[in-house]
């Protein structure tokens, strides 16, 4: 549409031009009156035209917004024209356009749209003239969609007895979080038939029936619990695996699962059970159901309990011990949210064409970028933690080989309480306990909390656990009746332990990782936490900020 401004006079030409038609008229009349002669004078020349105002520039307001996927910002354009004056909204006077529509939309009134995680050029353009915002899409964060339990059904156990539930979140983005039992309330309505921890393991108390039911952010699942008041019996014995071929000088693990009358399992049942081997000289059995190659041939291996038992078949042949050709990555998934855990395994491949999965012997395990995503050895493979976002390589190498799993990590960095920055402390009246933080603005920490046994010298005069890593906040720390979360991602923790001659001795750490305290602000100088779940139960412990 035409640019109206360009053709009307500045407020102050508006408001001059009277003034200077009245002093004509003015002047006019008092040569008249005053006998002027107009003979020999031309008429008087009427004023010169205004000069019509360009316009010279454009803005943008607001000049960088930032918004999710879904969400939209309005743009308000601003003309700037050359006899100083502006016009806003000047919207409407501009052609809208974007660098990036797949990323950022926008209409012909300036209103702009997240499409997809990315940045996006917004300008608006007037002839030869532009202005121009760069707008920033992050992508929504996940939400928690459904809880599911495992064993899903539930179990039936004798008084006494005890079963652990694992909780697994199910997230909007498709990706799941497992185990996730630290994050949900754990319940059971009937806390005198069954009662239920922190962890999700329940306990038989009386014969009869309950519910457990775990909840996180206003979502719920439930599973049976049946406890019954007799004591169940063997029904039968599984071994895994059930048959295995060996070269002279390998071994093979077998392990048993119990399974009971009242539909419960036992895993691994390996020391209750007697094991037998028909034919020792191809192959032995151990108490703990390790069976090793001696001669080529074939042998059954038995593994009994009372009239309960089950076999295994193991062929032994002579070629030499299968050597490891390669390694290969076992993963879930490839794309985690911050926050978010995911376990990966390697495969070992042999000579012999056989594979072990999962395959533990000589592997370490490493992180291309810690600060993206931690990787955190455990019991079958390794632990991924996601930290900020980005994409990171976790590494596992053994023998010369390496296998890699890749992820793209999504999502806000977590949030730091600007309120914790500096060092915290508490040491209690006798000096036997302390513990002691330093948070940094940059959200790494440092943290130890220490024991120091002053009665006697049984074993040890002081103990410390140490960490290092990177922390977040979840929740609100205001409120010491519900605290919030300090979230810990730790990449190094360990203990050290002083004996009673002054030796000091390490080990490693084998908590959670990532874990939580909680914590609460009683005033600005007194912080109150709770971590019970570290190497010491001490509870709540008051500490002062120094």
């Amino acid at each position: 549409m035409p640019d109206m401004h360009a053709y009307s006079p500045s407020p102050a030409l508006r408001r001059n031009r009277p003034l200077r038609a009245v002093g004509a008229c003015l002047a006019a009349a008092l040569m008249l009156a005053c006998g002027g002669s107009g003979g020999g004078s031309s008429a008087p020349s009427s004023p010169p035209p205004a000069a019509t105002a360009t316009l010279t520039s454009i803005t943008l307001a607001p000049a960088g917004p930032t918004l999710n996927v879904g969400a939209s910002a309005d743009l308000q354009a601003t003309g700037h024209f050359s006899d100083g004056t502006t016009v806003t909204p000047y919207d409407s006077s501009v052609t809208w356009t974007s660098s990036a529509p797949g990323t950022a939309s926008v209409s012909a009134s300036g209103l702009v749209s997240g499409v997809a995680a990315g940045t996006a050029t917004i300008t608006a353009t007037k002839g030869a003239i532009q202005g121009s915002a760069v707008v920033t899409v992050n992508a929504s964060a996940a939400v928690l969609t459904s809880i599911t339990l495992t064993p899903a059904t539930g179990v039936t156990l004798n008084v006494g007895q005890t079963a652990d539930f694992t909780a697994t979140a199910h997230w909007s983005n498709g990706t799941s979080t497992v185990p996730y039992d630290s994050s949900v309330t754990w319940t059971t309505n009937l806390p005198s038939v069954a009662t239920v921890n922190s962890a999700g393991v329940v306990t038989a108390v009386a014969a009869g029936s309950a519910t457990l039911t775990a909840t996180a952010n206003g979502l719920n699942t439930t599973a049976a619990i049946t406890v019954s008041a007799s004591s169940p019996t063997l029904t039968a014995i599984t071994l895994t695996p059930a048959s295995s071929t060996l070269s002279v000088g390998q071994t093979v693990d077998i392990t048993s699962a119990a399974i009971w009358s009242n539909g419960t399992g036992t895993t691994p049942y390996d020391s209750y059970l007697t094991w037998i081997s028909s034919a020792p000289s191809v192959a032995t059995v151990n108490a703990g159901g390790v069976v090793t190659a001696v001669a080529a041939g074939t042998a059954t291996i038995t593994a009994s309990l009372g009239g309960v038992s089950r076999t295994a078949a193991i062929t032994v042949t002579a070629g030499p011990a299968a050597a490891l050709t390669g390694l290969t990555m076992l993963q879930s998934t490839s794309s985690l949210q911050v926050g978010q855990t995911t376990g990966v395994v390697v495969m070992a491949n042999w000579s012999n064409g056989t594979t072990t999965s999962p395959y533990t012997t000589g592997v370490t395990w490493a992180s291309s970028n810690s600060a993206v995503a931690t990787a955190t050895p455990n019991a079958t493979g390794c632990t991924v933690t996601a930290v900020s976002a980005g994409t990171v390589n976790i590494t596992a190498t053994a023998s010369g080989y390496t296998a890699t799993a890749n992820f793209g990590i999504s999502g806000s960095t977590p949030t730091v309480d600007a309120r914790l920055v500096g060092s915290w402390s508490f040491v209690d009246t006798i000096g036997e306990y302390g513990s002691f933080y330093t948070f940094n603005a940059n959200g790494t920490f440092t943290y130890s909390l220490v024991y120091i046994n002053r009665s006697s010298c049984i074993s040890f005069s002081q103990i410390v656990a140490s960490h290092q890593g990177t922390f977040s906040t979840q929740g609100s720390l205001d409120n010491p009746s519900s605290a919030g979360q300090i979230i810990f991602n730790c990449t190094s923790h360990f203990t050290d332990y002083t004996n009673c001659a002054g030796s000091l001795s390490r080990a490693p750490w084998n908590g959670a990782n990532p874990h939580f305290h909680w914590a609460a602000f009683i005033n600005a100088t007194t912080l109150a936490t709770n971590h019970s779940d570290d190497f010491q139960a001490t509870g709540t412990l008051n500490h002062t900020k120094q």
